[in-house]
């Protein structure tokens, strides 16, 4: 006899299956719960705060072992807040303060780069190059400052000082005082339109230089109550604010007055009211001002400097040695040349000072080394060509040197003690570097 299962039989099984699968499933929560008890939610917010969260991390991707912490809020039930539902808010708080710490990135970049441009714009310096560089390259803006700016005076190159006391001042002249001394001669505004542009001050008024060779140099000096003084002594009385804008001035007037014609045509070149270019329109050339490349060392053996003269120097006055560059040269090889050829020493090292613009014989750029040459190998063979003396100097002569005078160098029998060049020349530079470096190794 077949056994039959009645229809409240089965329900009952099923009642029995279903309650047994509800205790162990309960059994198995309050074991995990007693091994991994609940967060407190405050905590919880406290440390969310703080940037941090204590919900497990995921498993890396292709990992072997999934962690057991991740498992078990992956098995909780969607109804207790854990789980995946609880990962997927812990991954949006991660990408919350992934954009959080992006943004402060870029703001810190944007405030630096507005920091740097704020910076710039209110650069005294930079305004004023800037101002110079729209003088230049606007010819209206220049004649329009020309109304405006100051004018330095030269006559044939020789630039006008006035004396008050026992200083040299170098005057500034009003467009209107320029005007007062041109009105008498006719096309007075073409004359202002021959002055070059060398400056501005910190209040961006345009400084221009004008060479008034073509007038009467006496009339000038009576009338503005000066002189016009030759540059070389020009520079050496001054203040030394005012050296450098002499030696530039005078420098940019002497190259318009050589380059008045095209090297290709012939024909005439026309500069541009500023004075940085001038341009033959027959050929479309234009040309720039330029300057020559020029080194002065100062060599020694290691405890002596080596200086020399030239003919044509003041009585007494011993400089170090300088010569162009050659084409092709670079600064290293020029020193080591210029050496070998005028006094015949070979130089094992030498090492750049400083440089400086020098408007004689015609603008010059002195790039200023020290070189050393070998103790073994000190002796002279100096080329009578180009030098009168040249001999090693102590550091006891070379101090002495300093703190004398040409006035005071020339003794009773005629003859003059060494002098060296004043504190305006770059040779004095280096000259006064070699005695701190030899009183230190001393010291």
């Amino acid at each position: 006899m077949l056994w039959r299962q009645t229809p409240e039989k089965l329900e009952g099984r099923k009642g029995r299956r279903k309650k047994g699968r509800k205790e162990r499933g309960e059994k198995r929560e309050r074991n995990e719960q007693e091994q991994s008890p609940e967060v407190n939610p405050s905590r919880e917010l406290r440390a969310s705060s703080l940037g941090r969260t204590t919900a497990p991390s995921a498993p890396s991707a292709g990992s072997d072992s999934e962690p057991a912490e991740w498992l078990r809020c992956c098995r909780r039930s969607p109804g207790s807040g854990a789980g995946p539902c609880r990962w997927r808010r812990h991954t949006a708080q991660q990408g919350h303060q992934l954009w959080v710490l992006v943004m402060a990135v870029v703001y810190q970049a944007l405030h630096r780069r507005v920091s740097s441009l704020v910076c710039r714009l209110h650069s005294t310096y930079v305004r004023k190059m800037r101002y110079l560089n729209q003088l230049k390259e606007d010819d209206s803006l220049c004649r329009q400052a020309q109304a405006s700016g100051a004018f330095y005076l030269f006559h044939n190159l020789s630039p006008f000082l006035q004396k008050v006391g026992k200083k040299y001042l170098v005057p500034q002249l009003s467009a209107a005082e320029m005007k007062q001394i041109l009105e008498k001669l006719p096309e007075a505004e073409q004359w202002l339109e021959k002055s070059v542009l060398i400056g501005c001050s910190d209040e961006h008024r345009p400084h221009f230089a004008l060479d008034l060779g073509a007038l009467d140099k006496s009339a000038i000096e009576s009338e503005l109550q000066g002189s016009f003084t030759d540059l070389r002594k020009a520079l050496f009385v001054v203040d030394g604010k005012d050296s450098p804008l002499l030696a530039s001035a005078q420098s940019l007037l002497q190259w318009h007055d050589s380059h008045q014609y095209c090297s290709k045509t012939g024909q005439p070149t026309q500069k541009n009211p500023a004075g940085s270019k001038r341009v033959c329109h027959a050929s479309g050339v234009t040309y720039y001002p330029q300057m020559s490349p020029v080194v002065i060392t100062l060599v020694s053996d290691g405890s002596r400097c080596l200086l020399a003269r030239q003919p044509s120097f003041p009585q007494g006055m011993f400089t170090a040695l300088s010569g162009f560059c050659d084409m092709g040269e670079n600064v290293e090889e020029t020193v080591r040349r210029e050496v070998a050829e005028e006094v015949g020493l070979e130089v094992e090292s030498l090492r750049y000072s400083a440089s400086q613009h020098w408007p004689f014989p015609s603008s010059c750029l002195m790039i200023a080394c020290h070189a050393l040459v070998g103790a073994q190998r000190t002796e002279i063979s100096m080329d009578t060509l180009e030098l009168e003396e040249a001999r090693w100097f102590g550091l006891e002569e070379i101090v002495e040197g300093l703190k004398r005078e040409p006035r005071s160098s020339k003794q009773d029998d005629g003859s003059f003690l060494p002098w060296f060049p004043p504190k305006q020349a770059i040779a004095h530079q280096l000259i006064r570097e070699w005695v701190q470096q030899q009183s230190a190794q001393t010291a």
